[in-house]
């Protein structure tokens, strides 16, 4: 009996023994799996996430997020997630670019002979610049019918230097990338600072990427009808499309670090912004040029602003409908002897309807026209959308 007593006495710890590994062993095997998880995590973010271009020459290849990293880049993703996911629910209805876009397409070139016309828009990512997200007013015109806090303001100085180097030196190695790179757009106090494509119609880009890989963001890119070269070669009304996913609202935001593409060019709406920002630069392979803005508005897609190169009737038409609903006054002219760029993007500015953009105008600078200051001042009785 005693020597039995012994035997339990001894075989209990080895039984505890053997529970305490059989309990590490299985935490050893969580370990590993959870490790497993967080590195696929990890890989598919760096895929999505981390290796998105921050600015326009950053490359796109695919690198696997470190461990010693993970935790910074879950908890960025999962702000940028956030952030998204406040603005679908504050928009209510998330903007159908690409369909709206055809939709002007179509019915523009129905609509008019002369010229190429058809819209569309998107971009690659950017230099993004810091700010912070407003509210969508859905289906209230008068927050963008407004000049909005901004007007009253004491005005905006426009500053030279804003204006830096046009970009024009990175179109060589973009088109050794992309062969339907044909310029580069860079707009002053934003990020917007992209190559610009060319497809065989202005829905191939719709959703691709600069490597023509698919892409929610897109690129910028010219209206199918464009001519490129120098300044005497281009199209009368060039004309660029970009997407906006993140600054649609009736008050947006003058920029952050979220926007992609066009989504900037919506601080435009704010006099104050456009004060300080009166020039555009937008580069071909062959010259840099520089545009004066003279009109920024918001508009129903029959507005037909789009034609490439359209008769002296029409272009004269498109240039004062722009001035009619430009929510500002240009101390700029502009006649059927200029050329014209033509910026445009998405917005909800007016409500929920696809059928609606905010666009930017400006014009070439002349022969022996110097870089000066242009005086801007709110135009309260400015033509509104139709939708």
């Amino acid at each position: 009996m005693e020597r039995k007593q012994q035997n339990q006495s001894a075989a209990t710890p080895r039984r505890r023994k053997k529970k305490m590994k059989l309990r590490y062993g299985r935490i050893a095997v969580l370990a590993i799996a959870s490790a497993l998880a967080m590195g696929s995590v990890g890989y598919a973010l760096s895929n999505t996430f981390v290796s998105r271009p921050i600015d326009a020459m950053a490359s796109s290849t695919v690198s696997v997020v470190s461990g010693r990293d993970l935790a910074s880049v879950l908890s960025t993703r999962a702000n940028h997630l956030l952030a998204e996911r406040n603005q679908q629910l504050a928009e209510q209805q998330l903007p159908q670019e690409e369909e709206s876009h055809s939709q002007q397409a179509s019915s523009s070139s129905s609509s008019q002979s002369s010229g190429s016309s058809s819209q569309a828009s998107s971009t690659p990512a950017s230099n993004g610049t810091a700010s912070s997200s407003a509210p969508v007013n859905n289906g209230n015109s008068s927050a963008a019918s407004s000049s909005g806090a901004a007007s009253s303001q004491a005005p905006a100085t426009f500053d030279p230097n804003s204006l830096g180097a046009s970009g024009a030196a990175n179109i060589p190695q973009w088109k050794a990338i992309n062969a339907d790179v044909r310029g580069w757009i860079k707009v002053p106090n934003t990020n917007i600072s992209y190559p610009v494509v060319i497809g065989p119609d202005n829905n191939y880009y719709s959703n691709l990427g600069y490597y023509k890989e698919q892409s929610r963001d897109g690129v910028i890119w010219a209206d199918s009808g464009t001519k490129f070269g120098k300044k005497a070669d281009i199209s009368r009304n060039t004309v660029l499309y970009g997407h906006n996913w993140t600054n649609i609202s009736a008050n947006p935001r003058i920029g952050n670090v979220n926007d992609r593409m066009f989504a900037q060019l919506t601080a435009f709406h704010h006099l104050n912004f456009a004060q300080k920002t009166p020039y555009i630069q937008y580069s071909t392979e062959d010259e840099s040029m520089i545009f004066k803005v003279f009109a920024v508005f918001y508009t129903e897609v029959d507005f037909n602003y789009i034609a490439s190169d359209p008769e002296d009737p029409n272009f004269l038409y498109i240039i004062q409908e722009a001035q009619r609903r430009s929510r500002f006054t240009y101390d700029v002219d502009v006649n059927t002897t200029d050329k014209i760029l033509t910026l445009s993007t998405c917005t909800r500015a007016y409500g929920p309807s696809d059928r609606q953009r905010f666009v930017v105008m400006a014009r070439l600078m002349r022969d022996g026209e110097e870089i000066t200051p242009v005086t801007i001042t709110d135009n309260p009785n400015h033509k509104k959308p139709t939708l």
